[in-house]
């Protein structure tokens, strides 16, 4: 557990910084936030049973980029299941769960 101390003779700008944050981090920030509103979608929709076939197909091809994603490979047009996860991207894998992309 972490605690967090605070000095009443520091100011405020002392305590605090602000550090930029890698392109990539930020592209796979988007990508995680925009998957998790596509499937929260398409999971409301297989409850009401009003998926229709292009969005199968779509959510389909969704699922599979999430696998490249946390497997840190590029898509080349393979079988996702052919995909051998050598060192899967832990930091990848914990954004899928902070995003509750899991939960869907």
């Amino acid at each position: 557990m972490l605690k967090i101390g605070t000095c009443q003779t520091k100011e405020d700008k002392e305590a605090f910084a602000i550090v930029s944050v890698p392109l990539s981090e930020v592209r796979d920030l988007d990508f995680a936030n925009d998957a998790n509103k596509v499937l929260a979608s398409t999971v409301k929709k297989l409850e009401n049973g009003t998926i229709t076939q292009n969005e199968r197909r779509f959510v389909t091809k969704l699922l599979e980029d999430l696998i490249f994603f946390v497997a840190d490979a590029p898509n080349n047009g393979q079988e996702v299941l052919d995909v051998v996860v050598i060192k899967p991207n832990r930091e990848r894998q914990k954004l899928m769960r902070e995003q509750n992309i899991l939960a869907q």
